[in-house]
């Protein structure tokens, strides 16, 4: 959240946004398996690798050409909702097997880390992406040590070092890395809709409050202190050119709407599910390097 909370905390905040406008470069991939029509019966020339997909006919047919979209149930589409959140999107109902709304933006999000057109559907080159960077079946992507490199964003490097945070706006996750720019873990997050959409650029933790209650009270008095959830960072602007530091009116905090996590609904700040602000704000200190990038 951006208005007057810079001030309250840290000093003046800009009172104007840039507007910018994010572009989004959308590609298909690969060549379709061949289906040959028998009848009711297909013939399918492609198959998952991936072990955590074997065991799903509908996975292999959507990967032939048949789509699994809004409405559809089973195992299949619980496979495939496992393998997003092992991956670090959100879907705060978790695994249930069936094919909803927030199924839908996940695999959107899926879908922009992947550069592949954001149908929310599972589409064949939707299903051999995931196929393809899902990590090994039983591990969260950060686990898996033959993780593929198109599974997660790289640290920046900012003067000679790694990015302690790299936030991709348009896949709704923040990515934490180590000292040495190991990834560490993936968070699913929401970030700023519309005209207050999160920036992109390089920012800095300039601040961090255990206790955003009293705060969240001054200024957004009808959330009754639960606006910043449990924890709040907030950033500022960094020149690497010159070591400055301005402050940019966003902050990374904690949400008590779960059901927000992995869409644009925020101010301008990037949202948690509190358990996980509550990791992040343990993990970064004031000084570390956050990047935000479209």
């Amino acid at each position: 959240m951006r208005t007057g909370l810079i001030s309250t905390l840290f000093g003046t905040a800009p009172t104007q946004r840039r507007g910018e406008t994010v572009a989004k470069i959308l590609a298909g991939g690969g060549d379709t398996p061949s289906v040959a029509a028998s009848g009711d019966r297909l013939s399918l020339s492609g198959a998952p690798k991936n072990g955590r997909f074997a065991a799903a006919p509908e996975l292999r047919a959507a990967m032939a050409g048949q789509p699994l979209r809004l409405g559809a149930k089973g195992d299949g589409v619980k496979a495939v909702q496992v393998a997003l959140l092992d991956l670090g999107f959100a879907l705060p109902a978790g695994a249930d097997g069936a094919f909803g709304a927030q199924t839908t933006q996940a695999l959107k999000n899926f879908q922009a880390s992947q550069g592949l057109p954001k149908t929310g559907e599972l589409d064949a080159a939707t299903m051999r992406s995931l196929d393809e960077v899902a990590p090994a079946p039983g591990l969260k992507a950060w686990e898996d040590p033959n993780l593929s490199p198109k599974a997660f964003v790289a640290p920046e490097m900012v003067k000679g070092k790694p990015s302690r945070g790299v936030a991709a706006i348009d896949q709704h996750r923040f990515f934490l890395y180590d000292r040495q720019g190991k990834l560490e873990k993936i968070y699913p997050i929401a970030t700023g809709k519309g005209e207050n959409a999160t920036d992109a650029g390089i920012k800095i933790v300039s601040g961090k409050l255990a206790d955003p209650t009293s705060v969240a009270k001054q200024l957004w008095p009808e959330s009754g202190g639960r606006a910043f959830g449990t924890r709040l960072v907030d950033l500022s602007w960094y020149d690497p050119n010159t070591g400055k530091s301005t402050r940019s009116g966003e902050e990374l905090h904690g949400t008590f709407d779960r059901n927000s996590i992995g869409r644009d609904a925020s101010h301008g700040c990037m949202r948690f599910f509190n358990e996980d602000i509550e990791e992040v704000y343990n993990r970064l200190k004031v000084g570390d390097v956050v990047v935000t990038k479209a």
